[in-house]
């Protein structure tokens, strides 16, 4: 059990025990899968493939089913070059088919383009025989897509069944004996032929294309008559290239902006004001500028426009501003005493000349009589 478990694919985890006194110890075993890493599969932007071949199952010819591509080539974008190798053909087309002469499958992706193109170079470059009996051949062909366009060049008289030429476009049916498909048993038949070019710009979603497609369907008989099959028998694309270019640009949606567009800056020099001469220097263009304390020192003209009065709310420099108190602090401060000045206020100056006569008045009569009172004494003496 456990070599089966490991043949499954997992871990055997084995071990032995009873969970019940006096039975005997049995052995455990839990299969634990391993995962198996599944391959990302890679996108291409530009594919071509010389071949791809279907055959149909069909006993009464002697067919069995078989599907294959051959010299295949592919890159993702920005991929560079990569051609097929005409040597390999790991899916064994070339059992069916024989080619002639050079051949090539090549494809292309850099940031500017991407490419893709394949030929037949000889005449005839491919031929298809069953039971060794020619049944058709392809002369020399190239196709090629880019972003904005897709060829097909071809000989006029490329495609060719039984000795006739199939002209593109069209349903062309030849008759057949038995002997020219090398199938004993068959008396007479026919063979149809669809041959069709496509070459395609890119459109939408669907990549530029370019290839040639062949297919073959055919009736046969027996000497009396016996119908034996009617239907499909191969269909083939050569030279199949298809080329998808990504669009790069990224339109910005209308209607919309940028934030630091739309939002003028807080941090710009040209709105903060410029020194004033003899003043303080002008807040760096890095600060975000602040509303200027406002001015607690009073002049004349401040108590005259206030009717003689200082207004109460002054501050003092050195008081708190409202907007930075604590929440400890009132939004207004204790007033904090400001010092004296030598010069009197104007609402004062009237008072005080009266005070001082009236001083200097009183300071003379007093000196007067007591002079007067000591002269007095000495007469009295």
């Amino acid at each position: 059990m456990v070599a089966s478990a490991a043949a499954a694919g997992g871990v055997a985890i084995a071990g032995t025990g009873s969970l019940f006194p006096g039975e005997p110890a049995q052995a455990v075993t839990v299969a634990v899968p391993v995962p198996v890493p599944v391959p990302v599969p890679v996108t291409t932007v530009a594919d071509s493939t010389l071949v791809n071949l279907t055959i149909d199952d069909v006993p009464a010819l002697g067919l069995t089913a078989f599907q294959g591509k051959y010299a295949t080539s592919g890159v993702a974008q920005n991929g560079g070059d990569d051609a097929a190798d005409p040597a390999q053909d790991p899916d064994g087309v070339l059992k069916h088919l024989t080619i002639t002469g050079p051949t090539q499958a090549e494809t292309h992706s850099d940031a500017a383009k991407n490419s893709a193109l394949a030929r037949l170079g000889a005449t005839p470059a491919l031929s298809y025989s069953l039971h060794g009996k020619p049944i058709y051949t392809i002369g020399a062909l190239d196709t090629d897509a880019g972003c904005t366009e897709a060829h097909v060049h071809a000989d006029p008289n490329a495609v060719n069944v039984l000795g006739t030429t199939v002209p593109p476009g069209k349903t062309t049916t030849i008759p057949v004996t038995g002997a020219q498909v090398g199938v004993t048993g068959v008396d007479h038949g026919s063979l149809t032929v669809g041959y069709t070019t496509t070459a395609a710009p890119p459109t939408g979603t669907m990549p530029a294309r370019a290839h040639i497609d062949l297919s073959l369907t055919g009736t046969f008989y027996d000497s009396t008559g016996k119908e034996l099959y009617s239907g499909p028998m191969q269909k083939a694309r050569f030279a199949d290239v298809q080329v998808t270019c990504e669009n790069t640009s990224t339109p910005t949606p209308s209607g919309t902006a940028s934030a630091s567009a739309s939002r003028p800056s807080t941090t710009s020099s040209a709105a903060l004001p410029p020194a004033m001469p003899g003043g303080p220097a002008a807040p760096d263009a890095g600060a975000v500028a602040e509303p200027p304390l406002p001015s607690t020192m009073t002049s004349p003209g401040d108590a005259s426009a206030n009717g003689g009065k200082a207004p109460h709310h002054a501050r003092h420099p050195l008081q708190s501003r409202g907007a930075r108190n604590g929440p400890t602090s009132p939004a207004e401060g204790p007033m904090q005493p400001v010092a004296q000045t030598g010069a009197l206020p104007a609402d004062q100056g009237g008072d005080a000349w009266w005070w001082a006569v009236l001083s200097a008045l009183g300071l003379g009569g007093g000196v007067a009589m007591y002079f007067a009172t000591r002269h007095r004494g000495k007469h009295q003496q």
